[in-house]
């Protein structure tokens, strides 16, 4: 299944990497944008935001299934190629 990921980290020391570590673990992904991640992943929704919560819970966490049904604008050929390739699990 295909999930995105967002996240808001609200402490001034802000450690995005221990974040996006997290999230590549979860399976095959695709940076969107700054905070937004897309994750080809078994995991369910409540899993991965366990998960994150568990590296701090001062910050926004955001994990909902995406549907083949999507549309973008501006998003690169590669993020694009990312979600149509057919090794996605819809």
């Amino acid at each position: 299944m295909i999930f995105m990921v967002a996240y808001d980290l609200h402490k001034p020391d802000r450690d995005y990497s221990a974040v996006e570590s997290a999230i590549k673990g979860f399976g095959s992904w695709c940076h969107l944008e700054e905070s937004v991640w897309l994750v080809d992943t078994t995991n369910s929704a409540a899993i991965m935001r366990d998960q994150l919560m568990s590296l701090g819970t001062d910050a926004t966490y955001f994990v909902q299934r995406v549907t083949q049904d999507w549309a973008s604008y501006g998003a690169s050929k590669q993020k694009t190629d990312w979600l149509n390739s057919t090794e996605r699990r819809w």
